[in-house]
């Protein structure tokens, strides 16, 4: 036995060797789903002498893709070339790479869901329905033209397709109508009412082809794509471009797909086309699937079969039957639940464990007791030792949290909601668009004005707004022409008048930039991502990340917008509910999300409230547009529609349950909110079976003692108001107050006159150093990063560690169109074709991305640089020696244990060896004696001899400006010298060494407001 299969159970290791034919893995929960895809990984490159490229791993998040190819870096360190991807990301690497074939351009930015519900709110007017009525509140109407848009696409139907069907049924229709009208009070016979059924079922489907038309038209114009644009466009590549297809076979000798339930059918498509000769493991678990509402091709298992039985490999199944998760108790409720869905796989689940706690359901009066019950419970738990991280609550539905949610605030547990809440509603993302609104219109906004007074940094008190508040009402002024006018203010003006020259300065920018600069002049002040990186707050740090990535794809997407349209933009998606992102559950924090949310997550205690009808399993709703069976090419699924609902809103209870390691516990409530009438217990409690101890809890339950959060809140306020006015008594008397509000120890508080600066400066490092160790755990280093830290430790700091944008360059995008163009017009060099001048620049016109630029003088001007470039391209290239051995090679290194990984533009093979080549189209060129010092030049030549097993003999830069190819040969220790010194910064790195180091570039730095560190 090898250590890939070491630690395997019978069933993982038969199901890791399996190479002959199609195999289907079904993996119950917590029954090393992810151990038997990572492992079948190693294996196939250790054991049976895969390439590492060889084998594509697909899955469904991006966090499910990082956890897998972490875990397989571990079984294979330092091997380069793993590939484990999205689908999403497969897809638009595939057609980024035949861009120039398919004849789209992959150069803006995905036209992501949040945009696409924003595009259809502001454009419902403008679709000419006949049928589908807007409503005052449209958002559920944008909501669901996005959702039946995607369906569409994930069915592989395009809005030409659809609007063909419309026209064939629409003449079916007419020719089968009833002759006459129905005269009244006459009971339409069944065939009428058949007719008038799918007649309005045709006008709905109109009106969504006129949406549908209208969106893919506003993206064609603005050469956009959305994710299901991509998987269509490389299905569509797959199948009408056979030499395409067999290109990728034979790269993808070997796939494996996690979370196989939740494949659509155009993914399914995907994956017959990749492995038409069985070569593939699909794993999955049809009692997981949950995804229906996204998309999920709930017949994917049986087509599976199907397809490959044809073909006469009928697939192999595996079943991992060994929970080691779950106690034995949560297992058997759970599988006694889901036994009661018709058409599933038999499976007999077994634990590692023993039986342990019952799963407890507990019934209360109200959903007001539960939640009380609910904290009681966890309380005592904590009481007991266990850490609050161990514990989640899972619901069903938002709504369902938020008595709960209440409660706990209210008695200061710990907790935090993961995903589920809205983005604009966080408080530094409040206080963001806050400022925004006052620097569109100050005299308009007041409300938004005080609010951001109020912010603790400016050091102006309540009681000052308050009084400008008075003054400028008794002069008939807005806030802020009171707050432009102080002369006659009888107040404290200092702090008003360093807010109001703080505000001048952006308005200053205002005046000279575009929104997105003035949003970086705003976020960069002190108020926002220096108070956050002060006080090491990562969540509200990723929040103003997210703002200015969403302001930045909104320039993109609309470049002529200005500030006014970009808040009318954030007014859209606001109303749209737009959710903050979801991240990793945290330390010293009651976990709260949904059960849709907890899919690949456990946790030792779970909690899941209201276990009643119509809210778990939640009330039935009818698509209101169904995708036409006749267009639908899978197989479609058998049932009821309500009985499909049913089925999988039992599969998400089951997800639900065994999530839960040590116990769970379950409620039901007679009633809710105000509601008078009593809820019918959930029928899935029954379906469970005697696994579960009932108990009921009669009568109102008194509350858990309340924190006294708002005093604490006044107190904080307090402490960081009279900090910044320079008020040191006040600020210490304030920290004693809070000190005995919350019952600390105060009895060995001190002013201490030696105060040793430099310890505790080195104490409050370790709390600086928690986002580098976590940013160390993740890394990938490339020689740009290596070299950014060289250049600034301070720059890598901001960008890399705290992940915070940097400003977009429209150099950059000159340097990402000629690189197109060269990859394309050598590719076709190495296939042996003739590219002459006019095709080079055709494939050019192909890529060119006019939007990009803000002036037309500005793209004229790259325009021709980049026409200039490729043409000296073209006759150096005539005469080179050699031929193209590779294009777009991803390297990879290991570092002591350390990743770094790089795509090397081309490699040429020589009489005398490889070289290797970098395109430039930078006006700057390295001497000869600095190529031979540079990461990228250096790493580059080790990752190639690594990935080839040849000798590199040159490396270095084709300058394309200067129609010069810089290569130079390197020593062994000329390489090893390099390597050496990339260890060395990536240690420095680890080490959170990040000083500034200020010199005459600080003044073109990315985040020069930020730093103020600067030569």
């Amino acid at each position: 036995m090898t250590d890939v299969l070491e630690g395997l159970n019978e069933r993982q290791r038969e199901a890791v060797e399996h190479l002959d034919g199609p195999l289907f893995v079904f993996a119950g929960p917590g029954t090393g789903k992810t151990r038997v895809t990572t492992r079948k990984l190693a294996y196939l490159v250790k054991e049976r002498g895969f390439a590492p490229g060889e084998v594509l791993a697909l899955t469904f998040s991006t966090r499910a893709a990082r956890e897998m190819e972490e875990r397989v870096r571990k079984l294979l360190p330092g091997t380069p070339g793993i590939r484990i991807k999205t689908f999403h990301s497969f897809c638009n690497e595939v057609v980024s790479e035949n861009s120039l074939e398919l004849g789209v351009n992959t150069g803006g930015p995905v036209f992501t869901q949040e945009h696409q519900q924003a595009w259809f709110l502001a454009h419902l007017g403008e679709f000419g329905f006949e049928r589908i009525p807007v409503p005052p509140s449209p958002t559920d109407l944008a909501v669901l033209l996005k959702d039946v848009i995607g369906r569409f696409k994930q069915e592989n139907i395009g809005a030409a397709r659809l609007e063909s069907h419309i026209e064939k049924q629409g003449k079916s229709l007419a020719r089968t109508a009833p002759a006459g009208d129905l005269p009244k009070g006459k009971r339409r016979t069944p065939e009428q009412r058949r007719h008038e059924e799918e007649t309005e079922a045709l006008l709905n489907l109109k009106d969504v082809c006129r949406a549908f038309g209208a969106y893919e038209g506003f993206k064609a114009r603005r050469g956009l794509l959305d994710f299901g644009d991509m998987q269509m466009l490389a299905l569509r590549l797959f199948e009408e471009r056979p030499a395409v297809l067999e290109r990728y076979r034979e790269r993808i000798r070997y796939l494996i797909v996690d979370e196989f339930q939740d494949t659509d059918y155009i993914q399914l498509r995907l994956v017959f086309a990749l492995a038409a000769d069985g070569n593939v493991t699909v794993v999955g678990d049809d009692d997981q699937s949950i995804y229906r509402f996204r998309g999920a091709y709930l017949t994917n298992m049986q087509e599976f079969g199907e397809h490959y039985g044809k073909a006469g490999r009928t697939p192999r199944t595996v079943t991992l039957d060994l929970n080691y998760r779950c106690s034995g108790n949560i297992q058997k409720a759970a599988s006694e639940l889901i036994e009661h869905n018709p058409e599933r796989a038999g499976k007999a689940i077994r634990t590692a464990k023993g039986p342990g706690e019952p799963v407890r359901l507990t019934t209360y009066d109200t959903d007001q007791d539960q939640a009380t019950g609910f904290v009681r419970e966890l309380a005592e738990l904590h009481g007991k030792g266990v850490d609050w991280e161990d514990i989640a609550i899972l619901v069903r539905r938002r709504v369902d949290a938020i008595p709960i949610v209440e409660l706990l605030e209210r008695t200061g547990i710990p907790f935090e909601v993961l995903g589920s809440r809205s983005f604009f509603e966080q408080p530094v993302v409040e206080a963001a668009v806050a400022y925004l609104r006052v620097l569109d219109d100050p005299n308009g906004r007041s409300p938004a004005l005080a609010q951001v007074m109020h912010r603790p940094v400016h050091g102006i008190l309540p009681g000052e707004i308050q009084k400008l508040g008075r003054h400028a009402r008794n002069r008939g002024l807005s806030l802020w022409e009171a707050l432009r006018a102080l002369d006659d203010y009888p107040g404290d003006r200092e702090h008003l008048e360093r807010f109001r020259d703080g505000l001048d300065r952006l308005f200053a920018v205002k005046g000279q930039k575009g929104f997105l600069e003035l949003l970086r002049a705003l976020l960069f002040g002190k108020d926002l991502f220096q108070a956050e990186i002060a006080a090491g707050d990562r969540g509200n740090i990723r929040l103003l990340n997210r703002l200015l990535r969403l302001a930045q794809e909104y320039r993109e997407i609309y470049p002529q917008a200005g500030l006014s349209e970009f808040l009318a933009y954030v007014g859209l998606l606001s109303e749209l509910g737009l959710e903050e992102e979801a991240a990793e559950p945290g330390k010293g924090r009651v976990h709260l999300l949904t059960v849709h949310g907890s899919k690949g997550m456990e946790f030792p205690y779970v909690f899941i409230p209201c276990l009643s009808e119509d809210r778990f399993p939640s009330k039935y709703k009818a698509y209101k547009v169904e995708i036409p069976a006749e267009l639908a090419d899978g197989i479609p699924p058998r049932g009821e529609p309500e009985e499909l609902h049913l089925q999988e809103e039992r599969r998400l209870l089951y997800v639900g349950l065994t999530r839960a390691m040590e116990r769970a516990f379950l409620g039901h409530c007679v009633r809710y909110g105000e509601r008078r009438t009593d809820s019918y217990p959930s029928v899935f409690i029954d379906e469970m079976g005697a696994s579960v101890e009932r108990r009921v809890v009669a009568g109102n339950l008194d509350a858990p003692p309340e924190a006294s959060r708002s005093a604490e809140e006044a107190l904080r306020r307090h402490v960081l108001s009279s900090m910044a006015r320079g008020e040191w008594q006040e600020a210490v008397d304030g920290l004693l107050a809070l000190g005995k509000l919350l019952q600390a120890d105060l009895s060995g508080l001190r002013v201490d006159g030696k105060l040793d600066v430099g310890a505790l400066v080195d104490r409050l490092k370790v709390r600086e150093l928690e986002p580098v160790q976590a940013h160390a755990r993740r890394a990938e280093y490339s020689p740009s990063k290596l070299e950014t830290y060289e250049q600034c430790p301070r720059l890598y700091w901001f960008g890399q560690v705290l992940e915070i944008p940097g400003e977009e360059k429209p150099f950059f995008e000159l340097g990402k169109t000629v690189h197109g163009v060269l990859e394309e017009v050598a590719r076709r060099l190495k296939a042996g074709q003739t590219v002459d001048e006019k095709a080079a620049l055709r494939i050019l016109d192909g890529l060119w991305k006019a939007s990009a630029y803000e002036t037309k003088a500005a793209e004229k001007r790259d325009r021709e640089a980049a026409g200039e470039m490729v043409k000296l391209f073209l006759k150096r290239q005539s005469a080179r020696p050699g031929r193209i051995l590779e294009l777009e090679t991803g390297i990879e290194l290991d570092l002591e244990g350390r990743r770094l990984r790089g795509r090397v533009d081309r490699i040429d093979e020589t009489g005398d060896g490889l070289e290797v080549i970098d395109y430039k189209t930078s006006k700057e060129r390295l001497k000869a004696e600095d190529l031979k010092k540079d990461f990228q030049v250096c790493l580059y030549k080790l990752g190639v001899e690594r990935l080839t097993g040849k000798k590199v003999r040159r490396a270095g830069m084709w300058y394309l400006r200067h129609d010069d190819p810089r290569l130079v040969e390197l020593t062994a220790e000329e390489a090893e010298a390099v390597r050496q010194r990339a260890l060395e910064v990536i240690k420095a790195i680890e080490e959170g060494k990040f000083d500034a180091r200020p010199s005459y570039d600080c003044r073109f730095c990315d985040y020069r407001g930020l730093c103020g560190e600067g030569a």
